[in-house]
């Protein structure tokens, strides 16, 4: 009787684990959805610097074309490539930081995992 106890209870643990594992898979899903909803909110914000940033060009060129006369060509080209290679980077930058490869709750899944396998090999000893 106390063995049908202690496979009774094993098995509640198991259970219980996988039911918090499917949860925080779960969990793990909707913060994912929440993940590309914030970025794309981030993307339009960044088109926004974008068009903030080429009016702010478009200044930086006015200056250039009102004092100097003789490399006016070349500071516009500099400053517009400058521009433009900073938007690709930081774009760049900023969706490699929000690619994680093992997802969210990698560390906590995996935990679980082993939890669930240990008590699966307790109960097979038994």
């Amino acid at each position: 009787m106390f063995k049908n106890l202690i496979q009774s209870v094993h098995q509640l643990l198991s259970t219980a684990i996988e039911t918090v594992q499917v949860r925080i898979e779960l969990l793990g899903n909707e913060i994912e959805i929440e993940k590309h909803r914030v970025f794309d909110c981030l993307m339009l914000a960044a088109y926004a610097m974008v068009l903030f940033s080429v009016g702010l060009l478009m200044v930086c060129v006015t200056f250039v074309f009102l004092y100097l006369e003789n490399y006016r060509l070349q500071v516009s080209v500099t400053l517009y490539l400058l521009f433009l290679v900073s938007g690709f980077i930081l774009i760049i930058q900023a969706r490699k930081r929000l690619q994680d490869p093992q997802g969210v709750f990698h560390a906590t899944k995996t935990e679980l995992q082993q939890d669930q396998a240990y008590l699966l090999e307790r109960k097979a000893r038994e």
